[in-house]
């Protein structure tokens, strides 16, 4: 079993060498040991000499997770994905929630009531994400990212192991476009700039190479708060 805690999270290049000559395929680290993982046990790779290197993500083209901060309406914001702001109860009541009730009726609310039920609990935990439909709405669905706990109390880490599970998420379904709301800092107790905090380690993070990370504000000064707080935290990392 592979532990990624002691794999770098850089760029990864796999050669194979054979009597039918050399392959050569790139990627994250992680992507490469998934791979490794699957293939280096069948009987084709008998004989074979696996040659990994680690090398500089740049160098072999691969593009770190990118975020842009925009000013306007989250569900105006086409991708792929929409992470939303969540309550436990999964009830979509005020903010970006009573917005997407609005935009798309019942059928979201019902299919979320419709999952609390199937598992037979009245509310999920702090930094579960539940994916749904999407309705009408510009996306393939939407992850309801729980940010905060039935208190309304959250955290920095919080919100940080929140969205590494949304993005997660993201690519399992081979997504590469994201759009977000921040969170926790409407009906929960953190500032925008702790939510910056929070995005920012995942910006190094090789899981998430190739996602574009559109978060979504409502003024211009709440942007340049942000973008302060990602690329300051990002820079003394």
């Amino acid at each position: 079993m592979i532990d990624y805690g002691d794999v770098p999270s850089c760029a990864c290049v796999i050669e194979t060498r054979s009597s039918g000559g050399a392959e050569h395929r790139g990627g994250s680290a992680h992507q490469i040991l998934d791979m490794m993982k699957d293939e280096l046990s069948r009987a084709e790779f008998d004989g074979r000499v696996v040659i990994v290197q680690f090398q500089n993500r740049k160098a072999v083209g691969i593009r770190p997770m990118q975020v842009e901060i925009k000013v306007g309406d989250v569900l105006q914001c086409p991708a792929d994905v929409l992470i939303s702001t969540a309550n436990p109860w999964l009830n979509l009541s005020g903010g970006v929630n009573g917005a997407i009730l609005s935009a798309v009726g019942p059928a979201i609310q019902d299919e979320l009531h419709s999952y609390l039920k199937s598992q037979g609990i009245s509310a999920v935990a702090a930094g579960t994400v539940v994916k749904s439909g999407a309705g009408n709405l510009p996306f393939q669905c939407i992850l309801h990212a729980v940010a905060i706990d039935p208190f309304y109390d959250s955290s920095i880490d919080l919100v940080g192991q929140t969205l590494r599970t949304a993005l997660g998420m993201v690519i399992e379904r081979g997504a590469q476009t994201v759009a977000s709301p921040i969170l926790a800092a409407g009906y929960g107790p953190l500032t925008i700039p702790d939510f910056g905090r929070a995005v920012s380690p995942l910006l190094s993070d090789s899981n998430f190479d190739a996602i574009t990370l559109t978060i979504v504000v409502r003024s211009e000064e709440h942007r340049g708060e942000l973008q302060d707080a990602v690329h300051c935290t990002a820079n003394r990392a």
